[in-house]
């Protein structure tokens, strides 16, 4: 499962720390 900025997908991200970077700057 890929993190996408449309669709975060955190929890199953393999790079969780840049994922929630995206999904607070893009959310």
């Amino acid at each position: 499962v890929f993190c996408t900025k449309s669709r975060p997908n955190c929890n199953a991200c393999p790079m969780r720390g840049e994922c929630k970077h995206f999904a607070s700057a893009f959310a």
